[in-house]
């Protein structure tokens, strides 16, 4: 997800999120997951903010270029 930075702090990602939940739940979904960057800790403060939890620890393997 990403909002631009000349909406941030408007409520428009907390809509985003509200809206996506809405419609996972109503087609029956069980859950709902993203991913986010270790370093994003405003980020991860935000999505707590608006319900979701913190269950992952993710790994990722770069090739050359």
């Amino acid at each position: 997800m990403a909002v631009d930075e000349a909406a941030r702090r408007t409520g428009a990602g907390k809509a985003l999120i509200a809206e996506v939940v809405r419609l996972a739940e109503e087609r029956g979904c069980d859950k709902v997951s993203l991913l986010s960057n270790l370093k994003r800790e405003e980020a991860h403060r935000f999505y707590e903010a608006v319900g979701f939890v913190h269950t992952h620890k993710g790994f990722t393997h770069y090739f050359p270029d």
